[in-house]
Parts: structure tokens; C-alpha cells; sequence
């Protein structure tokens, strides 16, 4: 089973697949490449980096969380502290990007300016998916070789990775903590009564992340990266089918409580994005997307430094669709149907 890190991601703006159409020959092979060229060079023109998205004006960041303060500075203070790195900096929607890369790190410069940028551009496919960020400044730093942190941290603003923790052909763990910034960080559910760290919402703490970060890297990195990943989740959740780990999402996230290496964790996140999913596809043939969905409670809860129920997230749904998607909530969480998406990663939904 592919080991998931069980710690606390988004819309992207979707590369449309553009069908080349029956048998044809090279030469509409080639057609339909510059087909997809051009619609990439429209989507690119199309979209104003001087647009600030929500909030309009943004948060300065000082190296504290507004949500959590000053305990975390420890952790935080580094979006500051980047000029002995290999640094790329973009101003976009507003916020200053940083993507760093110390230069005790064992990488060509070339290596490292390319893996810089994917980083950023997963950022801004982020962007998309919620419309906006809160603060002025956005950084992942991947930390000197040299540090005494030996683990990751997270805040509000960026991600700092232990030098260990890189992997120039693997996005997925970076993807994945650059989308806890808005997921589980600006935008966090209520805990329930238990406290645990694994709860119910669990299903969007961290399924939608998993969801969304391979449906980014498919757009960044290239579609294989999301029909890999997903198909990869199905296994993960398709093998714990008849054991102790087929429960639930309720089940699940009680039965794990706070442990963050019990061997349930990867399923309860397979499952998490393979619900995640079926929500989005339901509301795409609606006309909408799980996108409309991270996009309101950005902006109805993470900006109002409001904590969510999934009783809000249900009457978000209702509001944004016109449709109530009870049963499928009921259903999906509450019980450990059978989840029949096999075969269906293919291709990503279109947007």
C-alpha cells in the first residue's frame, strides 16, 4: 500500500484534453497539438496575474499566523530569511511567491530553477481553486543542508522542507503541504467533541487535498502524474476492502484518533480523495465543480476566520447547486459502501 504522510490543496485551471478524432493520420496528430498550444496560449492571456482575487487587499505577513500566533513563530520566521538561497521570486494575484532552494542542497542550478518553478506553478493552479490568497507573501523554502529542524513545517504563508524531504521528480509531498495552507490552515472545520486529530472531516482535511494535488500535478506536471496518483489511491482503498480498515469515514477517522502511523491512515485519505472526487464529478454534470465548493468556504469562512461544520459544507453544496446532496453525504461517509470508481482516472474532469 503507498505510504501516504499523515499531515494536515485546490482548484487548478484544468489542461483541456483535446481529442485528435477517430483514426486520424499524423497530420491531424499534429493539428491537434497546436490545438492544445493555442488553447494553452488563450488560457495564459486570459488570465490578469495584477487581478488580486479575495481578499482584494492583502494580509502583510509577518512570520506569524493570524489563526495561530506567536507558538509557531519558530517555525514560520523563514519567509524572511531567504537571501542565502537559490531564489525565485514572482509577484502574482497580489502575493509575492518565493520558491528557495538553499544553496547547500545538493542540485545544479539548472535542476533546481526547474523544480522552482513547478513548485509556483502548483501554487498559482492553487490560486485558482480557491480565488484568492490572504496574505502578501507566499514561500517554500527547502532548508540548508545544515539545519537542525529535521522535519517540514507549515504555516498560513509557505512550507519549509528539509533538504531530505526533496524529491526534484516527485511533486506530490510539496504539492500536497502547499495545499494545507488554504486546506486545514485558512480554512479548518470545527473539531468535534473528541479532539482527535482524525475526524470526521477528515474526508476534506485531507481527501480533498490529496484530490487536488493530483489534479494539479496533472496540469503542471503532465495528466499521467493524476491518472497515476488516483489510480494509485483506488489501490490503496480497493486492497483494505473485507479487512479491519473497511469502515467508514466516521469509522475510520474514530478508530485512528490521533495516531498519525496507524496503518489506517492511508486508507482513510484514499478514501477521503476518492469521495472527493464523486462529489466533484456529481457537480460537474450539474454544470458546477468541487471548485465552486473550496472557492466558497474560502471565501464564507477562511477570510471570516470562520471554522466549518460539515453541516455548513452540506448547505454550501445546496446553495451552490440548488440540489441536496444528503443522501450522497449519508452514504458516502457515514457507510462503508462500496466506492465503484474504478477505471475512471483516465482522464481528469474538465472544468
Amino acid at each position: 500500500m503507498t505510504k501516504i504522510r499523515p499531515i494536515f490543496w485546490g482548484w487548478c485551471l484544468f489542461a483541456l484534453v483535446v481529442s485528435a478524432g477517430g483514426c486520424g493520420s499524423s497530420a491531424s496528430g499534429g493539428s491537434s497539438d497546436n490545438e492544445e498550444e493555442e488553447q494553452e496560449e488563450q488560457d495564459d492571456a486570459e488570465d490578469d496575474l495584477t487581478a488580486p482575487g479575495l481578499p482584494e487587499t492583502k494580509t502583510t505577513y509577518t512570520g506569524l499566523d493570524a489563526r495561530y500566533g506567536a507558538r509557531d513563530r519558530r517555525y514560520y520566521d523563514f519567509i524572511d530569511n531567504l537571501d542565502d538561497d537559490r531564489l525565485l521570486t514572482e509577484e502574482m494575484h497580489g502575493t509575492e511567491v518565493n520558491v528557495a532552494v538553499h544553496n547547500t542542497v545538493d542540485l545544479d542550478d539548472e535542476t533546481a530553477q526547474s523544480w522552482s518553478e513547478n513548485v509556483r506553478d502548483c501554487w498559482h493552479s492553487a490560486w485558482h481553486v480557491f480565488g484568492g490568497f490572504f496574505y502578501d507573501k507566499f514561500a517554500v523554502l527547502v532548508r540548508s543542508t545544515e539545519s537542525d529542524e529535521d522535519d517540514f513545517s507549515l504555516s498560513e504563508a509557505g512550507v519549509s522542507l528539509n533538504a531530505a524531504d526533496l524529491e526534484t521528480d516527485d511533486y506530490e509531498f510539496v504539492c500536497h503541504e502547499l495545499l494545507h495552507t488554504w486546506i486545514g490552515k485558512l480554512m479548518a472545520h470545527e473539531p468535534d467533541q473528541t479532539g482527535n486529530l482524525f475526524q470526521r472531516e477528515t474526508w476534506v482535511s485531507e481527501g480533498s487535498v490529496v484530490y487536488y494535488s493530483f489534479r494539479i500535478l496533472g496540469e503542471v506536471i503532465g495528466e499521467s502524474e493524476y491518472t497515476s496518483g488516483m489510480n494509485e489511491r483506488y489501490e490503496d482503498y480497493n486492497e483494505a476492502r473485507g479487512g479491519e480498515f473497511d469502515l467508514s469515514i466516521a469509522d475510520l477517522a474514530e478508530e485512528i484518533g490521533d495516531d498519525t502511523s496507524h496503518e489506517g491512515v492511508g486508507v482513510l485519505y484514499a478514501r477521503g480523495a476518492l469521495i472527493n472526487y464523486m462529489l466533484d464529478a456529481e457537480m460537474v454534470a450539474l454544470g458546477f465543480s468541487l471548485d465552486d465548493l473550496m472557492a466558497y468556504l474560502y471565501e464564507n469562512f477562511g477570510l471570516t476566520d470562520t471554522r466549518w461544520t460539515q453541516d455548513d459544507l452540506e448547505a454550501a453544496v445546496l446553495e451552490i447547486t440548488g440540489t441536496s446532496f444528503a443522501d450522497f453525504f449519508d452514504t458516502n461517509l457515514e457507510t462503508n459502501v462500496f466506492l465503484d470508481v474504478e477505471g475512471e482516472f483516465d482522464t481528469a474532469l474538465e472544468h
